[in-house]
């Protein structure tokens, strides 16, 4: 876009509502519509269709590009969010201590940040809704703090698939699992210290738990990773069960980086992973999808590549769509549909231009049941890389199907968003959880934690 161009669709940009509310939390309320370009915070849609989102900044004094995750209450218009954010405090010397928060969106109240605890370490988060309380439960490698100078723990100091739950204003942690003796691998040993990595979570609609996570053993050498296993507790939270997802040390795929579940039809568990062969945080690859049937999980399937997942692979159901997975791959953002996980339709390209359609997030319309994205545009410009995004040109941007194709991208927020998590109310209302990108020219807001709710 020219500067002139640019200027003209600033012009455009009308802040309707600045407004503090909140119970002793401040909250920036910007309410956007307009075109395709937009000042920084906001934006509107692409082609010069009109488009509106109200901003809210639901936790100002968040820093930092760690994980989040995202629940929605679609028939309440609530929304709960779990991140982590630096304490500013070092418990062991160089090393930074994190907290793990949960904050609230209710109808246009943001109430404020509750912290479960600290640690040192955050590879992912899950959080669901009781389909019954509607309290949240949070899934995360947690456990008691092991700061030992030798063995295992000397870098990952918690060890445990861990699970967070509410009763009122207080959090009680409960380890899942704090080892690795799930699956029977032959030739391998029979245990292993790190468990709860990169977990996913849902309940079944009789308030059953599903919670999968990684197994990387004692995480010493590359074939702990490459042979690391995929597991599941299940049941009552009273009454977990432990399963086998996927036996890795055998074939050495390195499943189980970066999880995501959703509910399938007959309310089965559907459940997408990459495959991250050299460590536990590292380049992941390809989009595997595995589900929950009423005679166990099936084999994984490779059912998208992607040389690099980013923040990780996307899946979706819908009753009328079908199962749908998305990812970055390459250069584009890649969409692809099944109606019974077997047999699945061509690829579909989805963004296609500059740098962009980075770290996205997948749902489905419940009105119209139709698929929507949402991403990060780091540029204009094709091959720039994640340390090149600059302020004036990246966003956040979400785009739909309909009419059999996808349509023009909505820009949501010019100050861009990093890792974003999508949803929808009942009303057919798109919500995206998200956090400031990271930029080269100003970064001093990266990590701020916002809510974009469509008007």
């Amino acid at each position: 876009m020219k500067p002139s161009e640019l200027w003209q669709h600033t012009e455009m940009l009308r802040l309707v509502v600045l407004a503090l509310v909140g119970s002793g939390c401040s909250q920036m309320m910007m309410t956007v519509d307009g075109g395709a370009g937009g000042g920084r915070g906001g934006g509107g849609a692409g082609g010069g269709a009109a488009a509106a989102f109200t901003i809210v900044e639901l936790d100002a004094n968040s820093r930092g590009l760690f994980s989040l995750a995202m629940a929605v209450d679609p028939a309440d218009g609530r929304v709960v969010v779990a991140y982590f954010t630096p304490r500013n405090t070092q418990t062991v010397v160089g090393t930074d201590d994190l907290n793990l928060n949960v904050v609230e969106w209710r109808n246009g109240v943001t109430t404020p940040p509750q912290t479960i605890r600290f640690m040192q370490r955050a590879p992912g988060v899950a959080i669901a809704l009781h389909p019954m309380t509607k309290e949240p439960t949070v899934a995360f490698m947690g456990g008691p703090d092991r700061f030992i100078p030798t063995g295992p723990s000397v870098f990952w100091f918690q060890h445990d698939a861990s699970l967070a739950t509410r009763s009122g204003t207080t959090w009680t942690e409960v380890a899942a699992r704090t080892d690795g003796d799930v699956c029977t691998n032959a030739g391998a040993p029979a245990n292993g210290s790190i468990v709860g990595l990169w977990p996913a979570l849902r309940f079944d609609a009789m308030g059953r738990v599903v919670f999968a996570y990684r197994d990387i053993r004692f995480a010493q050498n590359t074939t702990d990773y490459t042979g690391s296993d995929l597991e599941s507790v299940e049941g009552p939270l009273s009454a977990l069960t432990p399963r086998c997802v996927f036996e890795g040390f055998n074939t050495k795929p390195g499943i189980g980086g970066r999880l995501m579940m959703v509910a399938g039809p007959n309310d089965e568990t559907v459940l997408v992973a990459d495959q991250n062969v050299t460590g536990a945080d590292t380049v992941g690859q390809d989009v595997v999808l595995m589900r929950r049937t009423a005679t166990g999980w099936t084999p994984p399937t490779v059912v998208l590549s992607s040389g690099d997942t980013q923040t990780g692979p996307q899946v979706a159901w819908d009753p009328m769509l079908g199962y749908t997975v998305a990812v970055v791959r390459g250069s584009i953002l890649a969409y692809r549909q099944s109606a019974n996980a077997s047999t699945w339709e061509n690829e579909e390209t989805v963004v296609s231009e500059g740098s962009g359609g980075w770290y996205p997030s997948l749902a489905i319309d419940p009105v119209s049941h139709e698929p929507s994205l949402a991403y990060y545009a780091c540029s204009r410009s094709s091959g720039v890389a994640v340390t090149g995004c600059q302020t004036s040109q990246d966003a956040l941007r979400v785009v739909s199907r309909g009419g059999g194709r996808w349509q023009t991208p909505v820009t949501v927020d010019e100050e861009g968003g990093w890792s974003p998590k999508l949803g929808f109310f009942a009303t057919g209302k798109r919500v995206i959880a998200y956090r400031v990108a990271n930029t080269a020219d100003g970064s001093a807001r990266a990590g701020v934690l916002k809510l974009a709710i469509e008007n």
